[in-house]
């Protein structure tokens, strides 16, 4: 019986996650606004207008207040409107309350420095994983945890029509949708793209590869492997198996290119990828990763 019960089960998944596929053919020549409408209209009606979600924040430990908080909500809490409170400030939640903590949630997680770092241009993208698999956040919980309860939070904004304060990096957008950057060239212009209105990273200028590294003060100085962005003391992650004793040079500087970009957008963002989407999962529903507000 357990057997076939299991069996049953993953049929059902298969299921969904086909619907899923399905969907992402049907939406993706929609309007964004006509397919949000159609996800919004076909969540549990019940749940949504009865009752509301009190959610209590505290403005000098934010994420650490929120996060236990919304991690803890069931699927029709989640679904419930939320009425938002600070702790230490008094005042009714009328909208504006809930307006302003979505739009200061995702601004304040630029305070996150070994969760999320912000490009050029003001986007949010993980940092690298390394770094949120060897740090201990104030509130105890792990990197997965809080990434997951970031993804609840901004499913949460966009049942809400509330803006976030900040948006996310267009790579990082594009992992979520499991459309991630693949190609060099499509890679250095993800790069070119969120590096905004500063200096351009010297990568993704087109004499990087046209001219010899001598040029640029770099022969001999780069090895196949990717330095942490967030704390110089992180370990280096080898591109491939002994990177580090790989001297990179003019014949082989393209493929160095191709796999840091790619480690960089791509790899080590997986994990806080996998992680937000289950939290938009939690809200919108969905199976093994897939979310119909992500088709």
């Amino acid at each position: 019986l357990l057997s076939a019960g299991g069996d049953a089960f993953d049929m059902e998944r298969a299921r969904v996650r086909a619907g899923l596929c399905v969907l992402r053919r049907l939406f993706r020549n929609h309007d964004p606004r006509e397919r949000l409408a159609l996800i919004l209209e076909c969540l549990p009606r019940v749940c949504r207008f009865n009752g509301s979600t009190e959610l209590c924040v505290d403005r000098a430990a934010f994420l650490r207040t929120v996060a236990p908080q919304v991690l803890s909500m069931s699927r029709e809490q989640l679904l419930c409107p939320v009425r938002v409170s600070y702790i230490g400030e008094r005042g009714e939640d009328a909208g504006g309350l809930t307006r302003d903590f979505f739009s200061s949630f995702a601004t304040r997680l630029a305070e996150e420095p070994m969760l999320w770092e912000l490009t050029g241009r003001g986007s949010l993208q993980p940092a690298p994983a390394i770094s949120a698999r060897r740090f201990r956040h104030p509130s105890g919980m792990a990197a997965d945890d809080l990434y997951r309860a970031c993804g609840r939070v901004f499913g949460l904004a966009v049942l809400h029509g509330c803006k976030l304060g900040r948006q996310l990096s267009r790579p990082f957008v594009r992992l979520l949708l499991g459309e991630p950057p693949s190609s060099l060239s499509d890679l250095r212009a993800e790069v070119r793209h969120e590096a905004g209105e500063g200096a351009p990273d010297f990568r993704v200028r087109p004499e990087f590869l046209d001219r010899p590294l001598a040029e640029h003060d770099l022969e001999g100085a780069l090895t196949f492997v990717s330095a942490g962005r967030c704390l110089p003391e992180l370990p280096e992650t080898e591109l491939v198996p002994g990177g580090a004793g790989i001297v990179v040079t003019d014949a082989n500087k393209a493929e160095w290119l191709e796999l840091l970009l790619r480690h960089e957008l791509v790899s080590a963002a997986v994990q806080a990828a996998e992680a937000l989407k289950q939290g938009l999962v939690d809200v919108f529903g969905g199976e093994g990763g897939a979310c119909p507000l992500l088709c």
